[in-house]
């Protein structure tokens, strides 16, 4: 049965394609993408696949990354495959083929909680999955400091959560169980874009935000990320500072008199 979607290789992660863009290109380029969406999982670090629902998810989990833990951005670029919606079943049916010709290959599955969601699969081993507590993988970007930065604006974080505020109280804003609708709030040109008079990234928002404004539901993901790919979380930001050649040729000539002194002495 013909897949309404498939699996393509585009700049080191996995994307999922719409059927008629698939069929346009034919069933022998859908194939070979999708070898080399298996090849690259294969050159992990260790073997690892992450699933994601689409390429803005993964440009935001990026974002994050960079303030997490070294290289975690390069190897989430490398483990991501793009399901092209939040279709569980799909990541389930990849693993499978995938984990078949490598048994040690460990997977995690990455959701959004929609009002109407597609069950998940029954436990399989070596797929996790995981499920945002909040409605949408954006709705961990709503914080005012971080997208004052991204967008340059003269208002400040007080006046841009008011307009969360007050935007998310409309009907049109609000998910079913009565959340901020994140994903319509943040959309490039959505209702906070019009409002400050330019447009906005929900990824830009991701990498204007430090580290100590990543929401713990975040850092839980990015945790077992980093566990999947074996690399280690930074401990603390560490900040270098080099003195000046000039300083430092000073502190020698010194330190060299003080000897010829003792010398002397």
């Amino acid at each position: 049965m013909m897949q309404d979607a498939a699996i393509r290789l585009a700049g080191g992660c996995a994307v999922a394609e719409a059927n008629g863009a698939a069929r346009s290109r034919g069933p022998r380029d859908g194939r070979r993408r999708e070898a080399r969406a298996g090849d690259d999982v294969r050159r992990a670090r260790r073997p690892f696949v992450l699933y994601v629902e689409g390429p803005g998810d993964s440009d935001i989990l990026r974002s994050w990354a960079r303030r997490y833990a070294r290289d975690l951005d390069r190897a989430i670029e490398a483990a991501a495959v793009i399901l092209g919606g939040r279709r569980p079943a799909r990541a389930l049916e990849h693993f499978r083929r995938e984990r078949a010709a490598r048994p040690a290959l460990r997977g995690l599955c990455v959701l959004d909680r929609d009002d109407e969601a597609h069950a998940i699969p029954d436990e399989e081993p070596g797929l996790e999955f995981f499920t945002w507590p909040e409605r949408h993988i954006e709705s961990y970007l709503l914080v005012p400091d971080a997208i004052v930065r991204h967008a340059r604006c003269e208002d400040g974080s007080d006046e841009i959560a008011r307009l969360i505020d007050e935007l998310g109280r409309g009907s049109r804003f609000r998910t079913r169980s009565g959340g901020v609708d994140a994903k319509r709030l943040l959309a490039p040109r959505g209702p906070l874009a019009r409002e400050l008079g330019r447009a906005i990234s929900p990824a830009g928002i991701a990498r204007a935000m430090r580290r100590d404004e990543l929401h713990g539901d975040v850092v839980a993901l990015l945790e077992r990320v980093c566990d999947g790919v074996g690399v280690r979380a930074r401990s603390e930001e560490v900040v270098v500072v080099r003195r000046a050649p000039a300083a430092a040729a000073h502190r020698a000539d010194a330190k060299a008199a003080d000897e010829a002194d003792r010398r002397e002495r």
